[in-house]
């Protein structure tokens, strides 16, 4: 019961360092791209002016009024510093006593981003991952990702282990399909 409750405690902390990583890297690039949008379309207003840079410049003020609502600059900052509490955690893990863990725990929780929960599956499944599953068993046990999963899970930088697994797994498995259908071609007469 005591190691049901440690190995909870654990997975717990490393699933929302996981997933706060994930966040940040995904505001950071949204941050990133609709800056260098901005750049882009700036420039092409700047060199012409006709209806496009009027419609060029009523697209530089939706992505600028969608970062000023929504600050994602800001929010990969506060995701960082999400994710370095809860490595803080992860790091002295074994050398804090439950109650520790769960008091901290609670502390940083209370501040945590937004949830965006198409990263959720992929900060579970590296958070496994990172607690010694093995690809294999991941891919055996868990579901895989839906397609709005794995278009987030690449915009964030976070493909699990065993997704990459599971995709050398597939390829593997129709080679040696198309290998057998060689064969069965070559010894029909």
């Amino acid at each position: 019961m005591q190691n049901d409750v440690a190995w909870n405690q654990k997975f717990t902390v490393t699933y929302s360092m996981c997933y706060e990583k994930a966040l940040q890297q995904l505001y950071s690039r949204l941050d990133k791209a609709l800056s260098f949008i901005l750049l882009v379309l700036s420039s092409g207003v700047i060199a012409q002016l006709n209806l496009w840079s009027v419609a060029l410049g009523l697209v530089m003020a939706i992505i600028t009024a969608f970062q000023f609502v929504y600050s994602p600059g800001q929010k990969a900052s506060f995701a960082k510093f999400q994710f370095q509490a809860y490595k803080n955690i992860f790091d002295r893990f074994n050398e804090l006593s439950e109650d520790q863990i769960w008091t901290e725990y609670k502390n940083i929780t209370r501040q945590d981003t937004d949830e965006i929960q198409l990263l959720s599956h992929c900060a579970r499944l590296t958070s496994l991952s990172m607690l010694g599953h093995k690809p294999d068993e991941l891919i055996a046990t868990q579901r895989r990702f839906t397609r709005m999963e794995k278009f987030f899970a690449f915009l964030s930088g976070e493909n699990p282990e065993c997704e990459i697994r599971a995709k050398q797994l597939l390829k593997q498995k129709k080679i040696e399909e198309a290998k057998l259908k060689a064969e069965k071609k070559s010894q029909k007469p």
